[in-house]
């Protein structure tokens, strides 16, 4: 296996969330990409709850590959 670095684990993520039906905005939101468009300037919200659903779809999706299961059936419980 070839070495690979912190930023092949940051594109496998950004690749694998797209794949599951998430945006690109939110990918680089993500991944703390800098937005420097116009609309950028005018929209100032945090995307939080929405890279958390996310992130937790990722967790999902690579619980089920490297456990071969299929994992449709947990539900995460919030701890708040």
């Amino acid at each position: 296996m070839p070495p690979f670095t912190p930023q092949d684990l940051r594109r496998t993520c950004g690749t694998h969330i797209v794949s599951i039906g998430f945006p690109q905005l939110l990918v680089g939101k993500i991944l703390n990409h800098t937005d420097e468009s116009i609309t950028a300037i005018y929209n100032q919200h945090s995307y939080d709850l929405e890279k958390q659903k996310a992130l937790e779809a990722w967790e999902k999706k690579l619980n089920q590959i490297i456990s071969g299961a299929i994992t449709d059936n947990i539900v995460s419980i919030n701890a708040n």
